[in-house]
């Protein structure tokens, strides 16, 4: 068991019947009622509490509704403050919302709401995000599925991480358009693929980027590497929202680097697939990952139009923030 939680988004059951209404401070009941039952029992006793799985927090009420729970005993008990995210509507998204640097930039200022009503309650706790995806509706057809959705998905690891979000939980391995398998195939999507290289790639230690000149459509977040790199090894993850390809350089880097460059099939956005370093990403049997093999390359490096990527330094010591003491 992971955690306990009560109900799912429940700012909104007025949408579902206009009787319904669970109030912030009722709901803190709710919650202060279940610590008390957990507690009772040792094998349980001090697990995750997370709450309230609000909607998104870019409106007043919902900003309101979050702030008074965390505001009654129950939400003082909730060790996981939790909310739910998606960037754009399911029903009506383009594929132009999917590479609109403004859209991704959208959920910093959410993330900076519930960080700064977390802080206001005097406990060090860390932010979730307990739902979350591209669209919501189940997903865009056709782009949530699709190649262009790594944008999002990508962007929303990284800003997450650097704004102190603890653990970010996708919306949905199985079932709508968002999810990482098909789901008539149950083949990966694109993705599947990136969260993958993600989790062999990157670390839990978030490190500073700063870049010059500034750009919205160009940009990158670091981390010390995951386990099993050596010692100071640090890994950057970016990508290129233009539609034309850009240089980047690395000047901290020597040598060669570990490069994973993910581009579209035939520069189709709305591609099912996703090319490693030019080479398609399928299964290899129903149960076998294929070899997701890096390149090798200097640290001034192209990125093609609409492409992500992943770079591991771990030739040198980097990063002194990434040594173990």
């Amino acid at each position: 068991m992971a955690g306990w939680e009560l109900g799912n988004e429940p700012n909104s059951f007025h949408h579902l019947n206009s009787s319904l209404n669970v109030t912030a401070e009722s709901l803190g009941g709710d919650f202060f009622q279940l610590s008390q039952i957990l507690n009772h029992f040792p094998e349980i006793k001090g697990s995750i509490l997370t709450g309230p799985s609000t909607t998104q927090l870019n409106k007043k009420p919902t900003i309101k509704y979050f702030s008074d729970f965390m505001a009654t005993e129950g939400g003082r008990e909730v060790t996981s403050p939790n909310f739910h995210q998606y960037y754009v509507n399911g029903r009506i998204a383009t594929v132009d919302d999917f590479t609109n640097s403004e859209v991704l930039d959208s959920l910093q200022d959410e993330l900076r709401t519930g960080n700064r009503i977390i802080e206001a309650t005097g406990r060090k706790r860390k932010l979730w995000l307990g739902e979350t995806s591209s669209a919501y509706g189940g997903g865009a057809d056709g782009l949530s599925d699709a190649y262009v959705a790594a944008f999002m998905w990508l962007d929303k690891l990284g800003i997450s991480a650097k704004n102190n979000v603890d653990v970010v939980l996708r919306q949905s391995f199985y079932g709508g358009k968002y999810a990482l398998l098909d789901a008539t195939t149950v083949d990966p999507n694109p993705d599947y693929w990136l969260t993958v290289l993600y989790k062999r790639l990157v670390g839990n230690k978030v490190l500073n980027v700063t870049s010059s000149p500034l750009s919205g459509d160009v940009r990158f977040y670091a981390h010390c590497s995951a386990e099993g790199f050596p010692q100071g090894s640090v890994t950057v993850y970016g990508m290129n929202l233009l539609s034309k390809g850009v240089n980047v350089t690395f000047p901290q880097f020597e040598g060669q680097l570990k490069i994973y460059l993910l581009s579209a099939p035939n520069q189709n956005l709305k591609s099912r697939f996703v090319n490693l370093n030019g080479i398609t990403l399928e299964m290899t049997s129903d149960t076998s990952l294929p070899e997701l093999t890096p390149r090798s390359g200097p640290n001034l490096l192209f990125l093609p139009p609409f492409s992500y990527v992943f770079i591991v330094a771990d030739n040198k010591i980097y990063s002194k923030s990434c040594l173990d003491t």
